[in-house]
């Protein structure tokens, strides 16, 4: 973003955090879940529905079918806004087993440094049309 200086390493931490709760193995796992989700977490969807940590842990247990949708992500950017929250941009994209992409989404995603690390405190995700 315009005007914005960038942190290289906070953000090579970040998208690995965000990348990993794209896993199907950490969302099916509650434990998971609980390391990279702040107690206080809060969503607004693609879909503009929302959820909170313990949606995401119930959904952990029932929805194993949705839990198996391999996502594309790229275009991060980062921005510290004190040292302990930080802002993560990206796009990402529901990947097809033939390797293409559909229904993509900008993301923001806000972190907060914890006694355990990094955590997911509050994410959105806006509908975008297909890119080219």
């Amino acid at each position: 973003m315009k005007g914005w200086s960038e942190d290289s390493t906070l953000l090579t931490v970040l998208a690995a955090r965000e990348r990993g709760l794209h896993q199907p193995m950490v969302r099916r796992s509650p434990k998971a879940i609980c390391q990279y989700l702040h107690p206080d977490f809060y969503e607004v969807g693609r879909s503009g529905q929302h959820y909170t940590r313990d949606d995401v842990l119930k959904s952990a247990y029932e929805d194993q079918a949705g839990l198996d949708i391999r996502i594309h992500a790229e275009g991060d950017y980062c921005r510290r806004l004190s040292a302990g929250s930080a802002l993560l941009f990206y796009r990402s994209a529901n990947l097809r087993a033939d390797g293409s992409c559909e229904r993509w989404a900008r993301r923001c995603s806000l972190w907060w440094l914890t006694p355990h690390g990094w955590q997911l405190r509050f994410h959105q995700g806006a509908p975008i049309g297909s890119l080219s």
